[in-house]
């Protein structure tokens, strides 16, 4: 998948760092999985195309995205978007979107991302679900709190038997 590099404002090639290629193992294997993080090493990169993946590759499987707003959930989809689009005309007819909107992407094979402030979402079934940038879910900043988020998820999750990711942020060296 191409990425975009923001400082040369063009696409690049997404080639995994040998840390990317260990999170993305974690990722695959894990039942909670929290990536501590700092900004701009593709943790949320990793995590949406390898849900695009998903959600190409097996039917009826449902990836939710919460994230602390309504603008940072549209972003999030965003980029999953331009993965998929960025794909070969071939592959992205095997599973051509049957909709596509703000907050979700619909395949033929039934399966789903839905990208949603973290406020949204309770009592969803799914199969994954992210929770992006997850310090930042504060009742302050989202109108609910992680603790919140969590309780509405793990039943979602745990019905379904998948996965809770959460991607956060850590500052300093």
């Amino acid at each position: 998948f191409p990425s975009h590099d923001k400082g040369r404002g063009e696409y690049i090639d997404f080639v995994l760092w040998e840390s990317q290629r260990k999170f993305l193992k974690l990722v695959q294997s894990g039942e909670w999985v929290i990536l501590l993080k700092k900004r701009q090493i593709g943790g949320s990169q990793i995590v949406g195309a390898d849900s695009l993946a998903n959600a190409m590759g097996i039917s009826n499987w449902v990836c939710l995205v919460l994230s602390k707003s309504g603008s940072d959930a549209e972003e999030f989809l965003n980029r999953v978007k331009e993965c998929y689009h960025s794909l070969a005309k071939e592959l992205r007819e095997l599973v051509p979107l049957r909709r596509d909107t703000l907050e979700a992407m619909e395949f033929s094979n039934g399966s789903r991302i839905l990208s949603l402030p973290s406020n949204r979402g309770a009592g969803m079934t799914a199969d994954r679900v992210v929770i992006d940038e997850a310090a930042f879910i504060t009742k302050g900043e989202s109108g609910i709190d992680l603790s919140t988020v969590l309780r509405r998820v793990q039943p979602t999750v745990e019905k379904a038997r998948g996965q809770i990711l959460m991607v956060d942020i850590v500052t300093g060296k």
